[in-house]
């Protein structure tokens, strides 16, 4: 992770900002051995792999014009992963020492949600007076999905497809923004914006 921050000219800003991660999970079911023991983590009756990576990187300039009016613009990149693969367990309790003992494993569950971003925002933010403020601006974001998910169906016999997507979509969410703070102790804050999704085809011209 890293934010760095790049003073401009007539007092403009440029700010270069990263963050990532990655984590990765494994309940491992068919090396327990004791038939007495209880599974709080994860299902008891296989092993579930579970991994999740995430990366960030962004720009953004930032200026103040005559005083009373602050402009910020953002443009980022975003991956979102995130997989897990389900493996069913056969097994039998032992007789002569009540161990549990492993016949064989076989495929369950696979899923696999893959998520790129680009977003930009550009916002305004101008003083009107002491104690009223207005903001204004816009968020937008092109989205890029590959979605798969399949698992056996309830015989165990024959894989089915939950969910096979590959494709697109952005999202613009138009707003403005008006405060009031009379004093110290009271803020008023009120807004609207509008809201439109392609994948759905959907719109919302007004929410508060």
């Amino acid at each position: 992770c890293f934010n760095l921050r790049f003073p401009a000219k007539k007092g403009g800003l440029w700010s270069i900002y990263s963050m990532g991660g990655n984590s990765k999970i494994d309940i491992m079911i068919s090396e327990q051995t004791d038939a007495s023991a209880t599974e709080f983590y994860g299902e008891g009756d296989r092993d579930q792999h579970f991994n999740a990576e995430m990366g960030l990187l962004g720009v953004s300039y930032a200026k103040t014009i005559k005083e009373k009016t602050f402009l910020k613009w953002t443009v980022s990149g975003n991956h979102d992963m995130q997989k897990s693969n389900h493996n069913f367990i056969i097994r039998h309790i032992d007789p002569s020492d009540s161990t549990w003992v492993v016949d064989s494993l076989y495929p369950l569950l696979k899923y696999k949600f893959i998520t790129n971003r680009i977003s930009t925002a550009l916002s305004a933010n101008h003083k009107i007076s002491k104690n009223h403020t207005i903001k204004f601006g816009f968020n937008a974001d092109f989205m890029m999905y590959n979605l798969q998910d399949s698992s056996l169906d309830a015989t165990h016999t024959n894989f089915i497809t939950r969910w096979d997507y590959l494709g697109n979509g952005f999202q613009v969410q138009p707003y403005v923004q008006y405060k009031w703070r009379p004093n110290d102790k009271f803020t008023l804050t009120m807004g609207i914006h509008s809201n439109y999704f392609s994948v759905s085809n959907s719109l919302s011209i007004a929410e508060p």
